[in-house]
């Protein structure tokens, strides 16, 4: 009943935000298009969230900016793995990533927004956000190694 409902709404106050869940990805963008209205697809939702179970990193925010679906995630960088040893400016440039918290296996004060020449070590906890197909693929590369 999105429909209806999504019309009373804009009739009542044409300027008020919707934001609408649907379960079908063609009938969020036609609904989307047709009625002025954020519709999210709960299957885009939750892909990273069930790529993310499959490999065990932890998803801790989802966005959905101008009809792209964000993830920020926190992962473990395996030894071995493209970023183990690699600069968090060589992360962010080649992976298309912002890494927004670097935290050391050894402990310590968590890092926000690392300076750019920090070595980031197998074991190290980051918290990526990117377009979660960014994310998936980066969280498959890291538990494969290097290769």
């Amino acid at each position: 009943m999105v429909g209806h409902t999504g019309m009373r709404i804009r009739d009542m106050n044409p300027q008020v935000r919707i934001v609408a869940r649907m379960w079908d990805d063609r009938l969020a963008q036609q609904i989307e298009n047709f009625f002025n209205v954020e519709a999210l697809s709960a299957s885009d939702l939750a892909a990273p969230a069930f790529a993310g179970a499959a490999v065990g990193p932890e998803i801790t925010q989802n966005l959905h900016i101008a009809g792209r679906e964000y993830s920020m995630i926190r992962v473990v960088a395996r030894h071995g793995s493209f970023m183990d040893g690699a600069t968090v400016n060589g992360i962010q440039e080649n992976e298309g990533v912002d890494i927004v918290l670097l935290h050391r296996e050894n402990g310590g004060v968590p890092d926000v927004h690392p300076d750019g020449q920090v070595i980031v070590s197998g074991g190290d906890t980051i918290v990526l956000f990117a377009h979660h197909d960014r994310i998936t693929e980066i969280l498959g590369r890291n538990e494969k190694g290097r290769g």
